[in-house]
């Protein structure tokens, strides 16, 4: 049984722009521990180390989902809408429902089998509820995805993405445990915006790892030529690499505030391996997964890169295949 009580870092070593749970619960144990190079994407600056006082001496604490509309979510069972089990794809009838909402909406999925041919692309302010998982089921037929959170901004969309989402140049070094960046504009720029700080790596195994470090922050606050981010760097930040490359930091838009919970997701009939996940996050922010049981996963049953404030609780995965 897979229990994760948070899931906050976003673009990590290790694994390109995978995020990953730590284990550390001793003060001790991190004081000054070193980078952990043996991911294949991590490199050591010389000042790399872990900041002790972000980890709680009793060990993390058991974190809950921040409700941001407390008593203000619209219920809407989806058989109402014409999404019924046992009826083949629902991808189709299930994304104009979520096209035609107006505000904080639950979904319930009332007991039965649902067919996913193609992945749900999820919206701001949206749960998928079940019925729990021994009632709810979801097969996924000819697609590794059930559900996909996918916000704006980021290194892929800079080519053709509006001027606010542009990287702008940082124009200095930020120490372990600094949280203010002064960069070359902050025009545009407002608290309460999410940015995404990357560092170049010096020597990456391919091209699109090479902004593997860094994080998503929210900003507390905005000068003419300096953020603050709302939480400290905890490895730092280079302005320029070894090679000359320089660290960046754009404003993202993420899809923002839901989840899913209480179904279990099944994909019996595949073969192969999927580079997606079943559940999939980027540009994701305060997004809860909550006792979903998912089985013959190809890939992953959770990916989260570039995102904030997630939460994978009480839930169970099992034969992972690929």
């Amino acid at each position: 049984r897979l229990t994760i009580p948070v899931i906050a870092m976003s673009m990590a070593c290790g694994g390109g722009s995978r995020g990953e749970a730590d284990g550390l619960t001793e003060l001790d144990s991190v004081e000054t521990a070193p980078y952990d190079t043996s991911g294949g994407e991590c490199e050591t600056p010389t000042d790399v180390g872990v900041l002790a006082e972000r980890v709680p001496s009793l060990g993390w604490p058991d974190l809950e989902w921040e409700d941001p509309h407390p008593g203000g979510w619209e219920t809407i069972d989806v058989t109402t809408a014409g999404v019924e089990p046992s009826s083949g794809d629902i991808a189709m009838p299930l994304h104009e429902l979520i096209d035609g909402l107006t505000g904080p909406t639950i979904l319930e999925l009332p007991a039965g089998t649902y067919e996913l041919h193609s992945a749900i692309d999820m919206a701001p302010d949206l749960i998928i509820r079940g019925a729990g998982p021994d009632a709810t089921h979801i097969e996924l037929v000819d697609t590794v995805q059930a559900f996909s959170w996918t916000g704006t901004g980021g290194q892929w969309s800079w080519s053709w993405i509006d001027e606010e989402y542009q990287p702008r140049t940082v124009l200095g070094d930020v120490p372990i445990g600094g949280d203010t960046i002064t960069l070359d504009s902050t025009v545009d720029l407002e608290v309460g915006d999410i940015v995404m700080v990357a560092e170049t790596l010096d020597n990456p195994s391919f091209p699109s790892a090479a902004l593997a470090r860094g994080g998503i922050f929210s900003l507390t606050g905005v000068t003419a030529d300096t953020v603050t981010l709302d939480l400290p760097l905890m490895i730092g930040l280079h302005a320029v690499n070894g090679h000359g490359d320089e660290s960046v930091v754009a404003k993202v838009q993420p899809i923002a505030n839901g989840g899913v919970e209480h179904l279990h997701i099944a994909s019996p009939t595949l073969t192969g391996y999927g580079y997606d996940g079943v559940m999939d996050m980027y540009m994701a922010d305060n997004i809860f997964i909550r006792n979903v049981v998912s089985t013959w996963s190809f890939g992953a049953d959770v990916i989260i890169s570039n995102s904030r404030r997630v939460l994978v609780t009480d839930c169970f995965f099992d034969r992972t295949q690929g």
